[in-house]
């Protein structure tokens, strides 16, 4: 994590193997800072039972599994996503630019 600003960029290693840089709110940051505890920096964040990273469908599948826990069957990682932005521009979040931060920022 390296603060820039107003906003701490974030590299994630996702999908389709590419990397990205992520910026996020210094409160978001913090609490993926707890998760994280005091795994190396290169530790992915997300495991399964194994220690491995989580793959693409895997993520999906638990998201999907706990909105249909709640009621909401469509629930996705793309849904969550864009709430997540929508919600925080609603409460005066900056984003530095909706296309581009809301799909992460190639590097």
């Amino acid at each position: 994590m390296t603060s820039r600003g107003d906003t701490v960029q974030v590299t994630v290693y996702g999908k389709g193997g590419h990397t990205r840089a992520v910026l996020l709110p210094p409160h978001a940051a913090a609490q993926l800072a707890a998760l994280r505890g005091s795994a190396s920096a290169d530790a992915p964040l997300f495991v399964g039972r194994g220690g491995a990273p989580l793959t693409a469908g895997q993520a999906w599948r638990i998201v999907k599994a706990a909105g249909a826990r709640v009621g909401l069957p469509g629930l996705s990682p793309h849904w969550l996503r864009h709430a997540c932005a929508s919600h925080a521009m609603d409460n005066g979040e900056r984003w530095p630019g909706p296309s581009g931060q809301l799909s992460g920022t190639p590097r």
